[in-house]
């Protein structure tokens, strides 16, 4: 016999059993997406705190999102090693996916 069994108020015998059936557990990830629709990619990183405090406070102060502030600097990066080298064109054969063994 279930404890349930013994409740004999019916909404609550009701809500218990909804509760009891609903599922659980996380959802199933989607592996089929590999960035965000608007032709951005989502990056994970490992940064400095002293230099990702900064970076937040730059934030703060200059009203902005981080995301931008760090693309800005991403920007002057490739431009900087571009006016030295010339254009970088991204070649699929370069990147290495550390979790695949």
């Amino acid at each position: 016999m279930d404890i349930i069994d013994t409740i004999k108020d019916k909404e609550l015998k009701a809500a218990i059993q909804a509760v009891r059936t609903q599922k659980r557990g996380r959802p199933k990830k989607n592996k089929g997406v590999k960035g965000v629709p608007d032709g951005q990619s989502k990056v994970c990183i490992k940064v400095a705190t002293e230099k990702i405090e900064k970076i937040r406070e730059i934030s703060y102060l200059e009203t902005r999102l981080i995301r931008d502030i760090i693309e800005e600097g991403l920007d002057y990066v490739i431009g900087r090693y571009e006016s030295e080298h010339g254009t970088v064109i991204p070649d699929d054969s370069h990147h290495i996916n550390v979790r695949k063994k």
